[in-house]
This record gives structure tokens, C-alpha cells and sequence, in this order.
């Protein structure tokens, strides 16, 4: 269980009024986060793993706080909203892992994520008039539902050299391919697919 308690305090302009007036946002809201994980030994070399979990990620204090960021020159303003929710995900995962005789690892993990309220950036059609110029306005939103499914291959082999210094030099080779699908408001769904280039990694020491 996750308890947040957000408040976010600003100035409003009021363009018809010609007046500026101080504001105050608060939101306090209680998350369950319930979660299963499984865990099954093969062999002693071979583990399979999988679960079911709960996510939370709150939005960013600088997309929620009143705040308005104006630039003069290209007529642009970017705006908070302090009434963005946090994005939600449900999320199923399932891995299997051999463990290498030579202080290695082989793995391959499959995933999927229900996600609910995540945000992105909104630009508002209607300008904002100030002093007879036309504004851009950027804000944030937050979009109804998406899903990311995806497949992860990893190689992780270390290799220990120079004994008497007792230095290793390790990699993390990973391949991970996904695919996406969002849902905003005027938008219609739609997919997207991706692969990553390998990220390979080192340390000494």
C-alpha cells in the first residue's frame, strides 16, 4: 500500500480581469500494489521465475506544479496540471536463467504491462491571447490505456584475470525487442515496435 499526498501552491492569471490572484492544488489518494512471485529451482543450474505485480509512478513535480514557463520570443508557454493522476500498470513477467559453470548467465524474460493514466504533452489548439499576441500552450494530460509486451535476451559472462591484483572484467550483453500501444485523447491507437541495439558494459576492478 502506497499513500501520496501531493499539494502544489502558484499564481493565476486572469486575462479578462487583468489580475493575478494566488492558487492552491492538494490531492490525496491510497494505492494497493498487491503482487505474487513464484520462484521454481530446475536444477541447480536452471531457475525459472515469474509473477504477477502492481506498479505506481507518479508524474513529475515540474508537469504538476502551477507553474507557467513563457517564452517571449518564439510565443510559446509551457503550463503545469496539478490535477494529473499517477500511472498505473499491471504487470506479468516470466524469466528462466541457466547459471554457466564459468561464472556465467544465460536468460530470456518475456513481459506484458496494462497501463492506465499515463501522461504526455498536450498542445492546446486555441492560442492564448496576451497583449494582442498569439501563444502556443504546452501542457499535460493524462492518456486512457496502453500495453507494452516484450522479450529480453541476456548474456552475462565474468572472467577473472590477473590474480595476484585480483581484477575481473565482467559484460552484459542484452537484446530486448517490445511493442507498444497507447491510447490519448484525439488520437487513435497505435502500435509501435522497436529494437534495441545490444548494450554491452564493463567493469574493473
Amino acid at each position: 500500500m502506497e499513500r501520496t499526498e501531493f499539494e502544489t501552491t502558484g499564481r493565476v492569471l486572469d486575462l479578462g480581469n487583468e489580475t493575478v490572484f494566488s492558487s492552491k492544488a492538494s490531492r490525496n489518494y491510497t494505492n494497493w500494489l498487491p503482487g505474487v512471485y513464484l520462484r521454481h529451482e530446475a536444477t541447480k543450474n536452471l531457475v525459472f521465475r515469474t509473477s504477477w505485480s502492481n506498479s505506481l509512478a507518479r508524474p513529475s513535480f515540474s508537469d504538476t506544479a502551477f507553474r507557467s514557463l513563457v517564452n517571449n520570443d518564439d510565443l510559446e508557454i509551457t503550463r503545469g496540471n496539478p490535477n494529473l493522476k499517477a500511472l498505473e500498470s499491471v504487470n506479468w513477467d516470466a524469466s528462466v536463467e541457466y547459471y554457466l559453470p564459468s561464472l556465467g548467465l544465460l536468460s530470456a524474460a518475456v513481459f506484458h504491462k496494462e497501463i492506465k493514466n499515463f501522461s504526455y504533452e498536450l498542445e492546446d489548439p486555441t492560442p492564448l491571447v496576451i497583449n494582442g499576441e498569439s501563444y502556443d500552450l504546452t501542457t499535460y494530460a493524462n492518456g486512457s490505456e496502453g500495453s507494452i509486451t516484450g522479450l529480453e535476451l541476456a548474456y552475462q559472462q565474468q572472467s577473472v584475470r590477473c590474480p595476484r591484483r585480483s581484477m575481473a572484467l565482467a559484460s552484459w550483453p542484452t537484446s530486448p525487442f517490445w511493442t507498444a500501444r497507447r491510447r490519448i485523447r484525439r488520437v487513435p491507437a497505435r502500435p509501435c515496435r522497436s529494437l534495441a541495439s545490444p548494450i554491452r558494459s564493463g567493469t574493473l576492478g
